[in-house]
């Protein structure tokens, strides 16, 4: 639609009408108020009347290419489009709205939930806590979430309980150590969590770690035969003791000299059945002074000594034989009185004393008789 205004009350108006088809001019027409068309945004003015100088109009002209404005069935989609969007858009508002009211609603109650849930966890880890049964109220208390409300006292119930868990485990290593189950002791000691007896069981499991070292030593230097004993001390050193790397040390030190002695033992003891006294007295020398091998070596050093001592003496007899042979008395005395004074030796070397006395006499009472014309 176009609304009119009025300009003036006695100015003409511009007919609308074809003007005659004579030619002749047009009659005058009353004084009319003179009105003004606005055009409207959904409705295109009228075509303006023509002229009279120019020609008519075709009857059906053409459609102008690029309106200035959209055709009345255009406007109605347009419209009806609008519509829907905005109704379309009113209700996906209106969803979404519902559809949030609804999460936070659902998340509100999920989360009441799991707090209900993290406030039953720190409940039972409290109720373990009272009973002294320090394991669950420490696997309770560790389920508490992090953001839980209830985390700032599950975590001093935590650690609560991890202390005095520590201290019970510290108190039954004492009494492992006390019964010289110190293997036992080590290994439960450094089993405990961190905690304020951490350090006290550090210390104790040095302390242990030392005195097994000193009992492994005891059995290694030990007169008898405690070698077993001495390494079953050390491997029972745990890996976790300080001295750990010390005694994997030491004992692949003793296992390398006990083995090299009982190597030097046996091949003396084959060489002094074989007769070979230098051989022998070769490799008792290499044995080692550990109070064990001392001891064994010491008959092998003695049975050599005496196969020795038996190889003079024999070679002492042989000798004296000789200067008898020669009829050396003064030599063959000397020589026999070198011989000890007990078995087997002390029956030959009488033997020999007298047979070089005997013919000492002979010779000297010969010289005398003769006048040593005729003693040989």
């Amino acid at each position: 639609m176009s609304r009119r205004f009025p300009l003036s009350s006695r100015s003409q108006s511009v007919s609308c009408l074809p003007p005659p088809s004579d030619g002749s001019p047009m009659p005058p027409t009353e004084s009319a108020p003179t009105m003004i068309t606005i055009p409207s945004v959904f409705f295109p003015p009228p075509p303006s009347p023509p002229s009279p100088t120019s020609p008519l109009p075709p009857a059906n002209p053409p459609s102008p290419t690029n309106p200035s404005h959209p055709k009345k069935g255009d406007r109605f989609k347009l419209f009806r489009v609008s519509l829907a969007v905005a109704v379309s858009i009113s209700a996906g508002a209106a969803l979404l709205s519902s559809a949030a009211g609804t999460y936070f609603a659902v998340r509100r109650h999920l989360d009441s939930q799991v707090q209900q849930q993290q406030l039953a966890l720190l409940q039972r880890a409290q109720s373990y806590q009272q009973t002294e049964d320090f394991a669950l109220c420490i696997s309770y208390a560790e389920q508490v979430l992090p953001a839980s409300p209830s985390l700032p006292r599950a975590r001093l119930v935590l650690m609560e309980c991890r202390n005095a868990q520590a201290w019970l485990m510290l108190d039954e290593a004492n009494q492992f150590a006390e019964r010289g189950e110190l293997a036992k002791a080590i290994a439960l000691a450094n089993a405990i969590p961190p905690s304020s007896s951490r350090a006290i069981a550090q210390q104790l499991v040095l302390r242990w770690s030392t005195r097994m070292m000193e009992i492994g030593r005891d059995y290694y230097y030990s007169s008898t035969n405690q070698f077993n004993a001495a390494i079953a001390t050390l491997h029972a050193i745990p890996a976790g003791s300080p001295l750990y790397s010390e005694a994997q040390t030491t004992l692949q030190q003793w296992q390398t000299e006990w083995a090299a002695n009982a190597q030097h033992w046996q091949d003396a003891q084959t060489a002094l059945e074989q007769d070979d006294l230098t051989t022998a007295q070769q490799a008792v020398m290499q044995i080692s002074q550990h109070p064990f091998w001392a001891s064994q070596s010491q008959p092998l050093r003695q049975a050599i000594a005496t196969k020795a001592q038996d190889r003079r003496y024999a070679q002492l007899v042989r000798e004296a034989e000789t200067r008898l042979g020669t009829r050396q008395p003064d030599a063959a005395i000397a020589l026999a009185q070198q011989l000890p004074d007990q078995a087997p030796w002390l029956d030959r070397k009488t033997q020999l004393l007298s047979q070089a006395r005997q013919q000492r006499w002979l010779i000297n009472g010969c010289r005398t008789l003769s006048l040593g014309l005729f003693c040989y």
